[in-house]
C-alpha cells in the first residue's frame, strides 16, 4: 500500500486540499478495498474521505510551521537574521 500512495510535503511543496482529499480518497479506497462504496455505504465512505482529508491537511500545515519555525531559528543562530528592535 505506502507504494501507490505519494509523499504531499517535501521542503519545496506545499500541500493543496484538493491534494489532500485525493490523498484521502486513495487511502479509503485501498482501505476499504473499493474504488466505488455501495450506495448504503456511500455516506459514510464520503465522512471518511472528509475526515482523512481535514487530518492530512493538519499535519502537512503543522509540519510546514514547524519547518519555518526551525529554519528561523536556524537563522538566527548563524547570524544571518536579527532583531532591529532588540
Amino acid at each position: 500500500m505506502a507504494r501507490q500512495l505519494r509523499a504531499l510535503h517535501d521542503e519545496e511543496m506545499i500541500s493543496t486540499s484538493a491534494e489532500a482529499r485525493a490523498a484521502a480518497l486513495q487511502y479509503v479506497r485501498v482501505v476499504t478495498g473499493s474504488a466505488r462504496p455501495r450506495p448504503e455505504h456511500r455516506e459514510v465512505f464520503e465522512e471518511t474521505v472528509l475526515q482523512v482529508a481535514v487530518a492530512t491537511q493538519a499535519l502537512i500545515d503543522r509540519m510546514e510551521s514547524i519547518g519555518e519555525a526551525d529554519a528561523a531559528a536556524a537563522r538566527r543562530e548563524d547570524g544571518r537574521s536579527f532583531d532591529v528592535a532588540g
